[in-house]
Order: C-alpha cells, then structure tokens, then sequence
C-alpha cells in the first residue's frame, strides 16, 4: 500500500476539441443540467499519489485517449471553470472546456469500441446505474452513440453495432 500523501492531478490547459472526459467528467456536472446522476469517485479522479505524480488525461485531438470529434464535433463540451473552481481544483486560467454526461460515456464507449472490450468500462449494466430514465437513455443512444458509430471501421465497427443493439433501459 503507498504511504505517500495525495496531491491533486494537474489540470492541463482545455479547449473544445482537447478536454476532459471519462471518470474526469462524470465526476463535475452542472447539478441536473444534462447531468443525470452517476458513480462518483472525485477522489480517484482527480488525485495521486504524491510519488506519483500526473496529469488529468484529454480527450479529443491529441489527447492521451480517444478523439471522437470526427463523428460528435463539440457535441456536449462546454465550459465548467465555475463548478472546477467550486471543487476548489487547481485548473489553468481560462475556460476548462469538460464533457457532459452523455459525451463522457460516449468518449468511454468509445475506448471500448476501439479494444472491442465486452463488458466494457461503460457496459449496459453500468449505463443503467448512471442514467435513471428511459428518455436519458434515448438520448445517449440517439444523440451521442448512434453517430458515434459512424466513426469506426472493421471489427470496431462490428463491435459497435453489436453494443448498440444491446444498450436499452432495463
């Protein structure tokens, strides 16, 4: 077990095509504004071990992820210096460009897709305990996977058709 103390990641500079996602976002919403609940863990999110320093990984072009801006453009990306602030994180000066809820598990699905990883990091099950309606998961679906999709080739894309056959309300 490391002893050494947490320090918060470092937050790199954001933009709208180069932001944060994943675990990153699901954990700073915009209380209700398409943000649905989710399993939050800010903690493992945003600290490390001292000995261990990093940074909070991007998303988008040239991110240390997945770019998924060929199918969604900015599709879900706004500004959320006010929440990061009130978190009391440590960010550059300027907008912190994060996905909302649906992007980031699009972003997540995404990084499935391309290792075709079944049960993912963002399984139907997993899906279903971050979004509590029918509609939120229609939304995802329609908004936000189905031209997702459009972006992967070969057994990626065969993966992903296969998972959006399976993604519903349950």
């Amino acid at each position: 077990m490391n002893k050494a103390p947490l320090i918060q990641q470092r937050i790199p500079v954001t933009s709208p095509a180069l932001y944060l996602s994943g675990i990153q976002a699901l954990n700073l919403r915009e209380n209700g504004i398409d943000d649905p609940t989710g399993d939050w863990h800010f903690v493992n999110a945003f600290f490390t071990y001292a000995d261990q320093p990093q940074d909070v990984p991007l998303y988008g072009a040239g991110g240390a992820w997945i770019d998924t801006h060929e199918s969604l453009g900015a599709r879900g990306i706004r500004d959320l210096s006010a929440i990061v602030c009130k978190q009391e994180l440590v960010a550059p000066e300027g907008p912190v460009w994060v996905a909302n809820f649906y992007r980031a598990i699009a972003d997540i699905v995404a990084l499935d897709a391309r290792a075709q990883r079944s049960p993912g990091m963002a399984s139907v099950s997993t899906i279903n305990q971050w979004l509590d309606t029918p509609e939120e998961i229609a939304h995802l679906k329609q908004d936000y996977l189905t031209p997702l999709a459009a972006q992967f080739q070969g057994d990626s894309a065969a993966w992903m058709a296969r998972f959006l056959e399976e993604v519903r309300y349950r």
